[in-house]
């Protein structure tokens, strides 16, 4: 990763941890509208939060542009240090996947079986927390009742 990336990430996390700050002062909220999560800040914390978030998404996005910037603006490109394919051997494809999470049902695909199990296992990782959590949260309102 160069830096960019690392900022963008930088920037993401920095927005969480500020969403966060926000929702335990008691300047927001945060609550699930069908299966979106949904902010609603009132305070300056909340504010700095999404903002910093939006600039994070911002920088994650446009920042492989930075970094292939064209010719003559001062900066050359790095050398490149992956090995050379063989001049007959064909070019090798890019291996992709993703991951849906519906509530605690995970869908995966990929581009072959072995990113896609790759994204199951992902996805199965995610639906067990969301039960964990749920079954937690249950246990938690029945032993503690709040006022």
């Amino acid at each position: 990763m160069r830096g960019p990336r690392w900022l963008g990430l930088g920037l993401l996390l920095a927005g969480a941890g500020l969403l966060a700050a926000s929702v335990a002062t008691g300047q927001g909220q945060v609550f699930l509208l069908v299966v979106f999560p949904v902010f609603v800040g009132t305070g300056v914390l909340g504010f700095l939060g999404v903002a910093v978030l939006f600039l994070g998404f911002v920088v994650l996005l446009f920042g492989p542009l930075l970094e292939s910037a064209p010719p003559g603006t001062g900066t050359a490109p790095p050398p490149s240090t992956e090995p050379q394919a063989p001049a007959g051997a064909p070019p090798t494809r890019p291996r992709y996947g993703g991951l849906v999470v519906v509530g605690p049902f995970p869908i995966a695909f990929g581009s072959d079986s072995e990113v896609a199990k790759w994204m199951l296992v992902v996805g199965l990782a995610i639906a067990i927390a969301f039960v964990a959590m749920t079954v937690l949260y249950v246990v938690n309102t029945v032993l503690y009742p709040s006022p």
